[in-house]
């Protein structure tokens, strides 16, 4: 069950108060904190705080059906878009749009935190439903999960 205040429609005002919500462990690695779920707001954007530790990197990925958008809270990142390497230090905010191919790969000594946006919403259940997957060795769980949320692997993990 969340902990957040919902307004009573589906696109009213909401007051998530801090460290409330839906946190689930992905990868083994990663935290997600789901802060507003895509139903609460009648589909229209997701919102969630992904904790990654260092050297972590997802897949390099395309997202087919939503665009992206993650702004750095803490630590360091390397991302990688459409072939293209940045830095990004806290307080730097990425959008990704629907279509190209990205990653990112936590580059701090610390645990890199991220408030991640995705609009339409819905991608945020994807974490729940990998939570149980560990990488390596559930590769094909992933790639089969992933299919049904429009996500399309087009290379490994950054490397160090």
């Amino acid at each position: 069950m969340l902990d957040y205040i919902e307004s009573t429609t589906s696109r009213g005002p909401m007051l998530v108060r801090p460290g409330h919500g839906h946190t689930v462990t992905a990868f083994g690695c990663e935290q997600v904190r789901i802060v507003v779920p895509a139903r609460s707001v009648g589909g229209a954007y997701g919102i969630w705080e992904l904790t990654s530790q260092p050297g972590f990197s997802p897949p390099r990925h395309t997202h087919h059906r939503e665009d992206e958008i993650f702004r750095v809270l803490e630590g360091k990142l390397l991302v990688w878009c459409n072939g293209q390497t940045y830095e990004a230090e806290a307080g730097a905010t990425a959008v990704l749009p629907r279509g190209v191919p990205h990653s990112f790969r936590v580059l701090s000594p610390t645990p890199a935190r991220m408030l991640m946006t995705v609009v339409p919403g819905g991608f945020e259940t994807f974490f729940a439903a990998v939570s149980g997957l560990r990488l390596p060795g559930d590769e094909t769980a992933l790639i089969d999960i992933s299919d049904s949320y429009g996500v399309e692997y087009v290379g490994g993990p950054l490397q160090g």
